[in-house]
C-alpha cells in the first residue's frame, strides 16, 4: 500500500511540476517578445503600447493621449506624462480603463546624466480598492527598472480599471476618485534605491502646498474613457475605431512559441528519463539478462519503494 501511494505521490508531484513548468516557459515567452518588441520602444507610446495590445489582451486603446498629457521639455528633468482611454474583455464582460505612462525619461543628477534612472508612481484613491497581497488599500506604488526582467510590475506604465482590485469600490457599484498622483525619480545607491526628496510630478484632487517639479490641483479623470457600453458585444467597429481615433494593433506572439515549445520538451524529455529509471530500468535488464540464459540472480536496480 505504501508503494503504491509513494507511486502516486510522484505522479501529482510531476503534475505540479509540470504546471510550474509552463508557467515559466510561458512567461519567458512573454519576456522575450517584451525585449523585441517594447523594451526598445519606451519613447514611442503609441508602438510601446501596441506592444501591451498584445501582451495583456487589451482591446485597444487611445491614438493620443485623450485623458491628461503633460511634457517637461526644459532644465535637468526632462520627461512626457500621459494618460490615455484602454478597454479590455474579460470573461465576456467589457471593462473600461486607462493608461497612466511615462516616457522621453532624461535626468542629470548631480552634474551627471542617469544611465539607469528608476521610475516610482505612487497612486492614491479616494477609498480602498487596490487590492495587493489580498488586502484593499487605498495606495498602490509602481517602481520601474529597466535593468530588472520584465514583468507586469516592472514597466513604465500604470494600468486602472473600472474593475475589482483597481478602482471599483468592493461590494457596490461605485468607482473611487483619484486623490493624488506622485511620480519620482531615483538611483541605485549600493544595492538600494534612492529617490528623489520632491517628486517630479504631484496631481491632487485637492490644492497643495508641497514642493514638486510640477504640480496640478482640482486633478480629475475624465469619465469620456468609458466607451464600452457604445459597441455591441464588446467590440469597435472600423467606423468607431475611426471616430475615436482608436487602436486595436496586436502583434503575433506566437512567433516566440519556440521557447515554449523548447522548454516543455526539455522538460518532457527529464520526467521521461527519470520514470525510466524509477519504473521500468530493473525490469528491462532483468528482461534481457534472462533471454541471454543468464542463471545468476539479478540485482534489482529499482528502489525498493517501486516494486510490488
Amino acid at each position: 500500500m505504501l508503494k503504491w501511494f509513494l507511486r502516486i505521490l510522484y505522479f501529482i508531484v510531476i503534475a505540479v511540476l509540470s504546471l510550474q513548468v509552463y508557467g515559466y516557459a510561458y512567461f519567458q515567452q512573454l519576456e522575450a517578445y517584451y525585449k523585441d518588441n517594447l523594451e526598445p520602444y519606451l519613447n514611442d507610446e503609441v508602438t510601446y503600447m501596441e506592444g501591451m495590445n498584445t501582451l495583456l489582451g487589451l482591446s485597444y486603446f487611445s491614438q493620443e493621449a485623450d485623458l491628461f498629457d503633460y511634457s517637461q521639455s526644459e532644465g535637468n528633468i526632462t520627461y512626457r506624462f500621459s494618460i490615455r482611454t484602454v478597454g479590455a474583455v474579460t470573461e465576456d464582460i467589457g471593462v473600461d480603463g486607462y493608461a497612466m505612462m511615462i516616457s522621453d525619461l532624461a535626468i542629470i543628477h548631480e552634474g551627471e546624466f542617469l544611465e539607469r534612472p528608476i521610475i516610482k508612481i505612487n497612486v492614491k484613491m479616494s477609498d480602498a480598492t487596490f487590492l495587493v497581497d489580498g488586502d484593499y488599500t487605498d495606495l498602490k506604488t509602481l517602481i520601474y527598472d529597466i535593468e530588472n526582467p520584465f514583468s507586469f510590475q516592472n514597466v513604465p506604465v500604470f494600468f486602472m480599471f473600472d474593475y475589482d482590485g483597481y478602482n471599483l469600490i468592493s461590494e457596490s457599484s461605485e468607482y473611487a476618485l483619484i486623490e493624488r498622483i506622485e511620480i519620482f525619480y531615483g538611483w541605485v545607491e549600493g544595492d538600494v534605491y534612492e529617490f528623489s526628496p520632491v517628486p517630479i510630478f504631484l496631481a491632487t484632487i485637492n490644492p497643495s502646498n508641497e514642493a514638486a517639479l510640477y504640480k496640478t490641483s482640482s486633478f480629475e479623470i475624465p469619465t469620456s474613457y468609458r466607451l464600452m457600453d457604445q459597441f455591441e458585444n464588446n467590440t469597435p467597429s472600423e467606423l468607431e475605431i475611426s471616430a475615436l481615433n482608436l487602436n486595436t494593433t496586436r502583434g503575433d506572439i506566437n512567433e516566440y512559441s519556440y521557447i515554449l515549445t523548447r522548454t516543455i520538451v526539455i522538460f518532457l524529455t527529464a520526467v521521461f528519463v527519470v520514470t525510466y529509471f524509477l519504473f521500468f530500468h530493473g525490469s528491462v535488464m532483468r528482461y534481457y539478462r534472462k533471454k541471454k540464459g543468464e542463471k545468476e540472480p539479478v540485482k534489482d536496480l529499482t528502489s525498493s519503494i517501486f516494486k510490488d
